[in-house]
């Protein structure tokens, strides 16, 4: 598995590339979102390589969730086959995670939330 970073105003996309087996393959997901640099940003992450997850690191993933949650930045899953939302849809409520289809509406998605963050700040 590779993981990609591709940096945009506002937000890095990270891309990963192979399916996520293991522990191992999640610590690069996170090592990829902390050494975001200029801080906290909004990540979009960005799934569409990736044809399986081993249930057991469905859960780095809520606790990436909840730390975008507790910094007021957005962290949005895209391109999910149908067996990865499936597998989200059966651990998870189905509002716990920002997820759509494309990488294009991950983008709109995280400009409109910062836009919505500015109205409330």
């Amino acid at each position: 598995m590779k993981v990609l970073t591709e940096k945009q105003e506002a937000l890095t996309i990270i891309i990963v590339d192979g399916n996520i087996e293991s522990a191992d393959d999640s610590a690069l997901i996170s090592n990829a979102i902390s050494k975001v640099d200029d801080g906290f940003e909004n990540i979009i992450l960005d799934l569409s390589s990736v044809v399986s997850i081993v249930n057991s690191e469905l859960f780095g993933l809520v606790e990436i969730q909840e730390n975008f949650e507790t910094e007021v930045k957005s962290f949005v899953l895209c391109g999910l086959n149908n067996n990865l939302q499936k597998a989200l849809d059966e651990k998870f409520d189905e509002d716990f995670f920002n997820i759509v289809p494309t990488r294009n509406e991950a983008v709109d998605m995280v400009y409109m939330e910062e836009q919505e963050r500015s109205f409330f700040n």
